[in-house]
């Protein structure tokens, strides 16, 4: 199901992380926005690798999970329509700290890094939404490595 740059924008106007953004903005944001289909088990981001920028789940699942110490895959989550995923990569500008894969199959949309890096650098709101998200489920991941 390829979306359309209006149907980006409906899905973008229902997301609480861009929600303080003035409607310039926010239409910058559907501007530099590109919708993806994936698969079930299909590879959506891949642990080390480069994160291309921030994902929104628009239908379908995905699960996420890392490498154990004993390098098993340890789940850490999974995540459905509303969700987002490769804000610790955007944030940081670091290769990805998990494995997402499909385990529906859906659409989501994706926010390359250096378009949304211009967009959002006036609204530190969306940024601290980030922090606060990517804190959380950093503290998650290492609870659950730890078991």
């Amino acid at each position: 199901m390829t979306l359309s740059k209006e149907e980006i924008r409906e899905v973008v106007a229902k997301t609480m992380l861009f929600h303080s953004l003035s409607d310039e903005a926010r239409a910058a944001v559907v501007d530099c926005a590109e919708a993806r289909d994936f698969a079930a088990d299909e590879v959506v981001v891949e642990e080390g690798c480069a994160v291309t920028g921030l994902a929104l789940m628009v239908s379908g699942s995905v699960r996420v999970f890392t490498t154990g110490m004993r390098g098993e895959h340890l789940e850490l989550k999974v995540l459905n329509a509303g969700a987002y995923f490769g804000e610790v990569g955007f944030l940081n500008k670091m290769p990805a700290t998990a494995t997402v894969a499909g385990l529906e199959a859906g659409t989501l949309v994706l926010f390359p890094s250096a378009a949304l890096d211009s967009v959002i650098v006036p609204f530190p709101q969306v940024r601290k939404v980030l922090e606060r998200l990517a804190l959380r489920r950093a503290e998650d991941t290492i609870e659950k490595t730890l078991k």
